[in-house]
């Protein structure tokens, strides 16, 4: 399954902006994070906290797209008001949780046996001329952080990058390539001989345009 197609992962990160999201999910098997159902639906939908649970159920965005929440817990009540939500809605396997919506959808295209995985919008807090502020596309908007967003704070960063790392690692036969749309490198001297690489945001266009 999926052996010969990648998977692309839309984080929210600020860079992802200047994709054509509409090449990318024509071209790869896309999976999404969080609010980025109010712009483009992708294959397979990560959803965390549960402010966004609720909102991908009231907006139907399940009907558009395969979706995935944290919890059990987070459903019970909306699965009890609307039954054929379970039919629709999955919970993220325990062993593919990972805290965070970003990894989790890594994970997930993981479990469904991707070979290769573009991480795209995954920018963390850096930002060019704007390096205290919260770089994701959907800050100060309903359930996000409202403006002036500063920036998430280290141990967070550190966090979510730890998670990437581990999934790297533990995955030596997938190819993890990640765009690095904010010229701020993930990859430090230990981790340069991984099967973890950056390629610029036109390198990804070319790639995606040859596919």
């Amino acid at each position: 399954m999926h052996k010969d197609i990648p998977a692309t992962i839309l984080a929210n990160g600020r860079s992802r902006l200047e994709f054509d999201l509409d090449q990318i999910n024509a071209k790869t098997v896309t999976f999404g994070c969080n609010a980025i159902m109010r712009d483009f639906m992708t294959d397979y939908l990560v959803v965390i906290d549960q402010p966004m649970v609720f909102e991908m159920i009231d907006t139907k965005a399940y009907l558009k797209s395969k979706c995935y929440a944290q919890s059990q817990r987070q459903l019970d009540r909306k699965f009890n008001e609307n039954p054929e939500l379970t039919k629709h809605i999955h919970v993220i396997p325990e062993h593919v949780k990972q805290l965070d919506s970003g990894n989790t959808a890594i994970a997930l295209a993981i479990e469904l046996n991707f070979k290769k995985i573009y991480l795209v919008g995954f920018d963390y807090i850096v930002m060019p001329n704007e390096p205290m502020k919260y770089n994701n596309v959907y800050r100060s908007t309903a359930n996000y952080a409202p403006e002036p967003a500063i920036g998430i704070n280290r141990t967070n960063q550190k966090q979510w990058q730890s998670r990437l790392f581990a999934l790297v690692r533990k995955n030596p036969d997938i190819e993890f390539i990640r765009v690095n749309g904010n010229d701020h490198s993930l990859i430090k001297m230990r981790e340069r001989k991984t099967n973890l690489t950056e390629i610029l945001p036109q390198q990804f266009k070319e790639e995606i345009n040859k596919l």
